[in-house]
């Protein structure tokens, strides 16, 4: 994705505000145009474990707290309050 290679170009804290707002644009987007793919994942984790995750902490983004999946996972627990998440 191109907003990841912007990011990752330059870390910073304005660079990490783009990226997270540009980011959760692109899964609300996606969530009011099907959102089935998360209801099925939401209902897969009901029922057993499930780990998303990436690469994070890396060289180039040593902040694991800026990375897509901790706002995915902060997306899905908004969406389904009643799912256990656990963030790193």
């Amino acid at each position: 994705m191109e907003i990841v290679s912007e990011y990752l170009a330059n870390p910073s804290t304005e660079a990490w505000k783009r990226f997270k707002s540009s980011y959760l644009r692109n899964l609300e987007e996606r969530w009011e145009a099907d959102p089935t793919p998360f209801n099925d994942l939401a209902g897969l984790a009901t029922g057993e474990n499930v780990y998303i995750g990436c690469s994070c902490p890396t060289a180039k983004n040593p902040e694991v707290k800026h990375c897509h999946t901790v706002l995915a996972l902060k997306f899905m627990k908004e969406r389904y309050p009643a799912l256990e998440v656990e963030f790193p």
